[in-house]
């Protein structure tokens, strides 16, 4: 198995364009995608978001478990 790290910036239509990588042409590879900072758009919107905890050592949803009944 072959790695190659590449850089790449999104463009304005939503596309990343990727150049001279160093396979064959018809080869087969996976492709990954994460931001620099390693943290997806959606979990990034999140930071921050949590403006109090009520209870934070209570239990939750003790009457969902089976169990218990």
């Amino acid at each position: 198995m072959s790695v190659h790290i590449s850089e790449a910036t999104v463009d304005p239509q939503g596309r990343v364009v990727l150049d001279h990588l160093p396979f064959q042409p018809g080869e087969k590879v996976d492709v990954i995608i994460r931001t620099r900072d390693g943290t997806s758009g959606r979990r990034r919107d999140l930071t921050g978001s949590v403006l109090r905890y009520d209870d934070p050592f209570e239990p939750v949803a003790l009457d969902d478990w089976e169990v218990q009944r």
